[in-house]
């Protein structure tokens, strides 16, 4: 009895959310419908496992990294690597404010609930909350800006940097957190966010 409600579950909401991507532009069409193919992933444990690796890219884990590699400049005496770390946490400030203005700003409900009910909206302001947080993607920010600002002093780091980067960012849409497009988002976000960053402190970081 369970089983057969769960697949006329299942059923309603393919057929609910067909119908609303059918609603939109091919551009944003393509987007939901590739985010929704990699999302599937997530049912495979092993991809659902590895997804988790997407989470280094938090802020916790992202803070430490910065302040270790401050930590280490001093201990060091290392003046480029303590530099280097200065401009990390610049770049992660700034692409998390600027991440959290545009997440306040475009309301879009998560890839998982647009799978699992058929329910999808991306609006200007809108409700609030973790449900309509998808655009842009901040773990993708985050990451590009500290890479770019690794590659400031280590030129050789950057582009590893933005490919982990932009892996943490596609980590998170198989795990139905985030749209191709909100990655995409997040990248450039990074790369802006970053460039202005280091304009405001190459006075005193040099």
């Amino acid at each position: 009895m369970m089983a057969d409600e769960h697949r006329r579950s299942r059923r309603t909401a393919r057929r609910r959310r067909a119908q609303t991507i059918s609603r939109h532009g091919p551009l944003q069409r393509a987007d939901l419908k590739l985010s929704l193919a990699i999302g599937a992933l997530r049912r495979n444990r092993t991809a659902r496992r590895l997804a988790e690796a997407g989470e280094l890219a938090d802020q916790p884990p992202m803070i430490a990294g910065c302040l270790s590699v401050i930590a280490a400049g001093m201990l060091g005496r290392e003046r480029r690597l303590r530099q280097t770390g200065w401009r990390m946490l610049a770049a992660f400030s700034g692409a998390t404010a600027v991440k959290t203005i545009g997440k306040k700003s475009i309301a879009r409900t998560r890839p998982w609930k647009l799978d699992e009910t058929g329910c999808y909206q991306m609006q200007s302001g809108g409700p609030s909350g973790k449900d309509w947080e998808s655009f842009p993607s901040g773990h993708t920010a985050a990451s590009v800006a500290v890479a770019r600002a690794v590659g400031r002093d280590y030129p050789a780091l950057e582009a590893p940097g933005l490919v982990a980067g932009v892996s943490a960012g596609m980590l998170k849409v198989v795990k139905g957190d985030h749209y191709i497009g909100d990655v995409v988002a997040g990248f450039l976000l990074g790369l802006g966010v970053e460039a202005l960053t280091h304009r405001a402190t190459r006075h005193w970081l040099k």
